[in-house]
């Protein structure tokens, strides 16, 4: 998970500076950061 999670992290910072805010595969990263993120607390 740690991986993926920083593969993550590292496509949205791309998104965002590429795509408009909101953008439907910043949102889909976004969510999949968080759900990582809990996943690997718990």
């Amino acid at each position: 998970p740690k991986r993926a999670l920083d593969y993550y992290k590292q496509a949205l910072n791309l998104y965002k500076d590429c795509l408009p805010d909101g953008h439907e595969n910043q949102i889909d990263l976004e969510i999949n950061i968080e759900r990582l993120t809990k996943e690997m607390a718990a």
